[in-house]
């Protein structure tokens, strides 16, 4: 159950950050605005997007490809052992954490527009902050999981029972 879930938990801060990047990439080019300029002109910004859309189509791609490999060995009747359980969950974690800092960026890019009520990247900032509070995506499980990767042998329930 739950290497289903966590991985469900993890798409909801990757959505989010994606929309969030997505939205701000639609305005680097945008007309410049007091001193700032546009974005599209300023190269630590824009080196800044750069890293954070990267980070978050690797997390998304890791997330993906553990959850693909546990599909692929119960459609062949195969176990579904502790190591790539423990691979699927350190892989939402992480998605979790990219997600946040991602939209974090994005709102930063945003400028003072992205602070005010109703703007987009303030309402993805606050639901991806959301999102990351849940128990089953705590920092605190990292350690036994990494256990888990590293080959040896844990019981650390819900997540490996």
């Amino acid at each position: 159950l739950h290497t289903v879930l966590v991985p469900l938990l993890a798409a909801v801060p990757l959505g989010i950050a994606r929309g969030a990047l997505d939205q701000v990439a639609d305005r680097t080019g945008a007309g410049s605005t007091g001193m700032r300029g546009r974005l599209v002109d300023d190269p630590v910004a824009m080196s800044d997007f750069a890293i954070a859309d990267t980070r978050l189509r690797a997390a998304r791609a890791a997330l993906r490809e553990a959850v693909g490999e546990a599909h692929d060995r119960a459609e062949a009747h195969e176990a579904v052992d502790h190591r790539l359980r423990a691979r699927i969950f350190l892989a939402a974690l992480q998605a979790s954490d990219v997600g946040v800092e991602a939209t974090s960026l994005a709102h930063r890019l945003g400028g003072a527009a992205a602070a005010s009520v109703g703007s987009p990247l303030l309402r993805g900032l606050n639901d991806v902050q959301a999102a990351r509070q849940h128990l089953l995506l705590a920092h605190r499980h990292r350690a036994e999981l990494g256990k888990a990767v590293a080959g040896h042998p844990v019981r650390y329930p819900p997540f490996l029972p």
